[in-house]
């Protein structure tokens, strides 16, 4: 499969000069999407309001448990995956919690294209007084 996805972040002055973007795979493109998904708030992009990722939110609930606040990612991740993320199926997430206040998210999957397996792992620093 040719590489048929543009790769972020754009290259303003070659754009501007008439040259072509530097060009990805699917799964390059996906993992971009996803990080640029999660690190956007709601709200923030002026187009689509709903377009973010809602575990920004969380800090104003008053201490969620740790399975409380894990059962929300995972929930709102599956969601905004498959409201933003058309090109993946078969979608499976995993949170876990460390010691030192990370939130690692697990992502595996299929490409809907090609069917090939798809796998990332996302990793977070949170604030310590988010969850119990």
């Amino acid at each position: 499969m040719h590489n048929k996805y543009i790769q972020l972040p754009l290259q303003i002055n070659g754009l501007l000069q008439g040259y072509k973007q530097p060009r990805i795979h699917i799964k390059d493109s996906i993992k971009q999407h996803i990080w640029l998904l999660v690190n956007t708030y709601q709200g923030e992009h002026q187009h689509s309001p709903g377009y973010g990722f809602p575990l920004w939110e969380q800090n104003t609930r008053v201490n969620p448990t740790e399975q409380m606040l894990k059962s929300n990612i995972e929930l709102a991740f599956q969601q905004y995956l498959s409201k933003f993320e058309s090109r993946l199926q078969h979608i499976e997430i995993a949170v876990s919690f460390d010691h030192e206040h990370f939130i690692t998210i697990v992502l595996n999957g299929y490409t809907i294209y090609c069917n090939q397996e798809f796998n990332i792992d996302y990793q977070f620093l949170i604030h310590p007084l988010l969850y119990k």
